[in-house]
């Protein structure tokens, strides 16, 4: 990795190459193709006011200098799929109790359990493993049967209209390329049976064993999570037309950027001035996709210039095809 200070410190166990290490590597014409990129404003809250801070200093100090969302706060209301083994590791708790605080801390909303009269469920929902021995399928179904028939008892419940429910998986794959597979199915099959008519707005955020049941997890560790999920929650928004309700979910991020990027020296001129123009209309739209040989889908995501727009689509690999 490259530390634009060139101080070449150690990170992670590995060596941190400095800017003008990496570019000495490559000689005098490396130098041309490469530029320092700007550290980006990020636009946030601060009591009752707009305030732009620069990216890094966002993520440490957030909770410690009462920063606040670019959008308002979402309560969440979650619950916990995990191995059963797990239920009495007091860890378990300690993690979603530190997340708990976190989520708090950084003014994003409430971050409780669920309450069982209001799912329908458990708050802690246990995967049955002891009982599939070391059967590496058995234990991915039991994690498929015990997803869908959450996902089905949640979609057929219209509690906590006033937040949003979230999900977390906790999965005890092993490091195979098929437990890539098993994770996704895992957690389409908890949206997957969602009734049309539910206005249940839900959630899932997949977890491993190691990062929960760490001892020593870093506040940021907390942070990134509390973040992800708070980007994750779609705010529910309802209205009637020729008599008929119609949901729709509306993208609210933590934040975006301050001001619309610009393309450095090393970007073609006349590219440069085509995208100033379209920068200063407000048209800027930022799209990408992504599809694994494993994946039935072609996975696309579409942003505006700074980050307010999010959408994303999942076309079936068959339709393409065909």
């Amino acid at each position: 990795s490259v530390d634009a200070a060139g101080s070449g410190e150690q990170s992670n166990g590995g060596a941190l190459l400095g800017l003008n290490a990496f570019l000495s590597l490559g000689g005098d014409d490396v130098q041309d193709l490469c530029e320092e990129l700007k550290v980006p404003l990020l636009l946030m809250g601060h009591e009752n006011e707009w305030l732009e801070v620069a990216a890094p200093e966002a993520m440490l100090y957030w909770e410690k200098s009462s920063l606040c969302p670019y959008a308002m706060q979402k309560n969440a209301a979650y619950l916990v799929v995990c191995p059963d083994h797990l239920l009495h590791d007091r860890r378990l708790g300690f993690f979603f109790l530190q997340l708990n605080t976190m989520y708090q801390a950084c003014n994003l909303g409430e971050h409780v359990l669920a309450s069982e009269d209001a799912a329908g469920s458990r708050p802690f929902v246990p995967v049955p493993l002891s009982t599939c021995g070391r059967s590496y399928q058995a234990q991915a179904q039991a994690y498929l049967e015990t997803c869908r028939s959450l996902g089905a008892l949640l979609s057929s419940r219209n509690a906590y209209a006033d937040r949003c429910v979230v999900v977390y998986v906790v999965g005890a794959f092993e490091a195979l390329p098929q437990s890539i597979v098993h994770t996704f199915q895992c957690l389409h099959s908890v949206v997957g049976g969602r009734d049309a008519e539910s206005s249940l707005n839900f959630v899932v955020q997949s977890l491993s064993v190691e990062q929960v049941l760490c001892d020593g997890n870093e506040p940021f560790v907390y942070k990134e999570l509390a973040l992800t999920v708070y980007n994750k929650c779609r705010r529910m928004s309802f209205s009637h037309a020729e008599g008929v309700m119609k949901q729709e979910q509306l993208y609210e991020p933590a934040f975006i950027l301050a001001s619309l990027p610009t393309l450095g020296r090393s970007a073609d001129r006349a590219l440069r001035e085509a995208m100033s123009i379209v920068q200063s209309q407000g048209n800027v739209l930022h799209m990408c996709f992504h599809v694994e040989e494993w994946s039935e889908y072609l996975v696309m995501c579409a942003c505006d210039g700074v980050g307010e727009l999010l959408h994303r689509f999942a076309v079936p690999r068959k339709e393409l095809e065909a």
